[in-house]
């Protein structure tokens, strides 16, 4: 679903919507997704970061799309090579890192936006840490030449996540990690 407010396109998953709906409408199905919930407010404060910075420094939002797994404020698409576009990347990570620090008493809360600030900044497409690789092997080698050594660090990054990710299933039975390495390597 899309609609535009001023020069802003918002998009909107149609499976979002029909958990937002559901979730007005039972509360039995609201007590479950509570975690889901807090966690999405703040990737919605993590995006607005991004924006904020973004208008500060004068780069237009063309889009901001609303997923099941999360938010993505699309910037323009000016050269993203600058030293403005690696605080525009910084601005999400050291959100979430803020708040952290804010609600540290709050273990949940500390929990969530810990996670969110680490899981943004593993350089892998299309998260924070990805574009923050991106703009400073840019700044120091050929475009060729960082294309390369993102590959490398792409895979290296992967491997890590994929041992990562079994050490936690198996002592810990938790998948998440795994899960993270499964949608990395699917983006390619």
């Amino acid at each position: 679903m899309l609609f535009k407010i001023k020069k802003v396109i918002f998009e909107i998953e149609e499976l979002l919507l029909i958990i937002v709906i559901t979730l007005i409408l039972s509360p039995t199905i609201r007590k479950f997704l509570d975690g889901y919930i807090t966690c999405y407010f703040f990737i919605l404060f993590h995006e607005l970061a991004h924006i904020f910075v973004a208008n500060v420094l004068g780069q237009k939002v063309n889009c901001i799309k609303f997923r099941l797994c999360g938010i993505n404020a699309v910037l323009g698409n000016n050269n993203k090579l600058n030293s403005k576009w690696l605080l525009i990347f910084l601005a999400g990570p050291i959100s979430n890192l803020i708040l952290a620090c804010i609600f540290a008493k709050v273990k949940f809360v500390f929990e969530i936006n810990l996670a969110l600030a680490i899981v943004n900044l593993i350089p892998i497409k299309p998260l924070d840490g990805y574009n923050i690789l991106n703009v400073i092997l840019n700044w120091y080698a050929s475009s060729r030449s960082a294309e390369k050594i993102e590959k490398y660090i792409r895979v290296i990054i992967i491997i890590c996540l994929f041992l990562l990710g079994g050490i936690t299933l198996f002592f810990y039975k938790n998948p998440s990690i795994l899960i993270l390495t499964i949608y990395a390597i699917l983006l390619k």
